[in-house]
């Protein structure tokens, strides 16, 4: 029962023309790439690209985006304030980096 003779004896040969179309199909030099395999593997980079593009061009453009930006930074300490030149500022109470000192 487990004799693969069965399948063989009852297949039968592909058209003659078939056989050759599929013969000159297979042997043809490959063409370019098409365009969909060409960004299939540049999808998440060109995603990234256009979604840090959207963010630029929103900081750049909306002065509400701009100025919560600008608070945000602040908040997490990313700019150092030093007083300008020429301003009265109480120096015993903030340290080198512009930030309050611990007084104990």
């Amino acid at each position: 029962m487990n004799d693969d003779n069965f399948l063989t004896q009852q297949r039968k040969s592909p058209r003659r023309e078939f056989a050759t179309e599929l013969y000159q199909r297979i042997n043809k030099p490959m063409s370019k790439q098409s365009a969909f395999n060409f960004f299939q593997g540049r999808r998440p980079a060109l995603a990234f690209s256009a979604l840090a593009l959207l963010l630029v061009a929103t900081l750049l453009f909306s002065p509400a985006v701009r100025t919560f930006a600008g608070d945000q930074l602040r908040q997490i300490g990313a700019f150092l304030f030093r007083p300008a030149s020429g301003t009265v500022s109480n120096t015993e109470c903030v340290n080198d980096y512009g930030t309050p000192k611990l007084i104990k």
